[in-house]
């Protein structure tokens, strides 16, 4: 599931179930995390938006009990979540998606409130940094619009902190 409304993503189709993988209890996905751990040790906790999920806490908890790294690539719509992972030593990279440039195009291509797609996201990047999160990736959506001017933007968005890795997906057609 997933609290933006970006144009350019299929997650809407997940959101009318609520539970796509049809998992109602921590027992099932602690056993489905054990046979996983199996078979390798880095998880990336995804979406949608990852922090929406109820199980998400108790799921990296056990993760990190048995020395799993974590990766939780967010919208960045839920700071204080972030922050508590953090806080409590659950993620290992955080990847966070910038929607636009500016607040207007974030809010147009998120469909949701600037505090949600904008303001939101920075206090993320902001509060990861403090917290002493390593790597933090930001992923922008390029469009066929994308120039090196735009790159250099959001580049300078970012300027004052050292551990961001810039990301640039491609997506053919315009907004």
């Amino acid at each position: 599931f997933c609290n933006f409304k970006c144009s350019f993503c299929k997650v809407a189709y997940r959101n009318v179930d609520n539970n796509y993988l049809k998992i109602d209890s921590f027992d099932k996905i602690q056993k489905i995390l054990t046979e996983l751990l199996k078979r390798g040790n880095g998880f990336k906790f995804t979406g949608g938006e990852p922090t929406l999920d109820p199980y998400l806490y108790e799921s990296l908890e056990f993760l990190k009990e048995k020395r799993a790294q974590i990766y939780l690539d967010t919208n960045g719509s839920n700071y204080k979540v972030v922050q508590s992972l953090i806080t409590n030593s659950m993620i290992d990279v955080l990847g966070i998606s910038l929607k636009g440039i500016t607040k207007i195009e974030a809010m147009e291509k998120s469909g949701v409130s600037g505090e949600l797609c904008w303001d939101n996201v920075f206090n993320t990047v902001k509060i990861a940094n403090d917290l002493g999160v390593k790597q933090i990736i930001v992923t922008y959506v390029c469009f066929s619009d994308f120039n090196i001017n735009k790159m250099f933007e959001i580049s300078d968005l970012f300027s004052e902190y050292d551990n961001i890795c810039l990301k640039f997906n491609n997506y053919s057609k315009p907004m």
